[in-house]
């Protein structure tokens, strides 16, 4: 889990290594021989520019000096003008006793986002076994536990991965499909 106040806290470095990072793809964006090429390298400039706006707005929010929590969501989908889901993508390289660990503060978020909205909240894990595996969970708030601190001092969440499905890429576009549907 990165700790963005690292990067608050140390704005004009992050930007400098971000620009740095720019400037390489679009030092390669100019010898692309294929629009795929030139559409990756398009693609990750802008993904980067998020980044860099993320972290600049989350220092300002930072330096108001109020309690808050701000988060982002992956994904919030509709259908039809009808909120079906909240899914928030993870990716680890391997599940520690069938959980994971969460920022605290996201997951009271989701909590709030299920509790107002009554729509059901996912967690999307992608795990490396010798191969890409997808863990689809449901959030039950119930059953997901909070605990203490993990790297000095960032509370989280540990959310039961080994309660979702375990499947592949094929599998899971047929269980997205039946969220979206129902």
């Amino acid at each position: 889990m990165v700790r963005l106040s690292t990067l608050y806290n140390n704005f004009s470095e992050f930007y400098r290594i971000a620009n740095y990072i720019q400037g390489v793809l679009a030092r390669e964006k100019e010898k692309a021989r294929t629009e795929v090429e030139k559409t990756s390298y398009i693609y990750l400039q802008n993904r980067i520019t998020e980044a860099v706006d993320s972290v600049c707005m989350g220092r300002i929010l930072s330096d108001t000096c109020v309690d808050l929590v701000a988060t982002d969501l992956d994904y919030v989908i509709s259908v039809g003008g009808e909120i079906k889901a909240i899914i928030e993508h993870k990716r680890r390289r391997c599940l520690t006793d069938g959980y994971i660990r969460v920022n605290k503060a996201q997951y009271e978020v989701l909590k709030l986002l299920w509790e107002r909205l009554e729509v059901p909240v996912f967690y999307l894990v992608k795990t490396w076994n010798g191969g890409f595996r997808y863990h689809f969970v449901k959030l039950n708030f119930w059953r997901a536990e909070l605990a203490g601190t993990w790297q000095a001092r960032d509370n989280y969440a540990l959310i039961p991965v080994n309660e979702g499905i375990e499947c592949d890429e094929a599998r899971l576009v047929e269980l997205l499909a039946d969220v979206l549907e129902g």
